[in-house]
């Protein structure tokens, strides 16, 4: 089974996403992308650390990934909702949200459309997903993956978060250790794994940071 790679240090977050260019530019619009909890709000649990200057819903967590891809082509989100990260990066939204969208992704479920995998093999330089593609049982995310990828350019990177405790509720037959699962069905892309991070502790984090995160290249 996959154990954490380079798993996510607080102490290392601090120290270095001040460095990265995009840090200022999240200072200065923190307004704009910060959503404002308030107590009348649904419930989320509490924050950590790795949100930065308190963000709710949006993270400073898939900043700290896309500036990894970056500089490796253009990146594509799969559904990008309102597109927060072209603002930053090199982005291409890819939404699921209109089934007559010329990118029409999936289902009203998020469920990946086996079509427009098949009709976009290597299609795209770099992908990110994030808590966009969790709508699944866990019994599918080795497929979800793995479709990911044959979307993906050879050398392409890939970053994705799922909510594994969105998953577990959808999940029909029951699985005793779900993040050992997780673990196991990511087995068959060990070689291509750069960053894996996924525990117990984490399983039932918020939603803005995702419970596993997964950062990928295509060989």
């Amino acid at each position: 089974m996959l154990q954490n790679i380079n798993p996510y240090s607080e102490e290392t977050f601090r120290q270095q996403f001040p460095t990265y260019d995009v840090y200022s530019s999240v200072e200065n619009d923190f307004d704009l992308i910060t959503y404002a909890v308030t107590e009348s709000s649904i419930g989320l649990f509490q924050m950590t650390p790795r949100q930065f200057r308190g963000m709710r819903i949006t993270s400073a967590v898939p900043f700290w990934f896309i500036d990894q891809i970056k500089d490796n082509g253009t990146i594509y989100d799969i559904g990008c909702g309102w597109n927060l990260y072209k603002r930053y990066y090199n982005v291409h939204g890819i939404s699921g949200e209109s089934l007559d969208h010329p990118f029409y992704f999936g289902d009203s479920y998020g469920r990946v459309n086996d079509d427009y995998v098949r009709d976009h093999q290597k299609a795209f330089d770099n992908i990110i997903a994030m808590n966009s593609l969790h709508s699944i049982e866990l019994h599918d995310i080795q497929k979800r993956v793995a479709d990911v990828l044959s979307m993906t350019k050879d050398n392409g990177m890939i970053f994705l978060m799922f909510n594994i405790c969105n998953m577990i509720h959808r999940e029909t037959d029951e699985i005793s250790d779900p993040v050992s699962y997780v673990r196991s069905e990511m087995m068959p892309f060990e070689n291509n794994v750069i960053s894996f991070e996924l525990d117990d502790n984490n399983i039932y984090e918020n939603l803005s940071e995702g419970t596993f995160r997964l950062l990928l290249r295509k060989h």
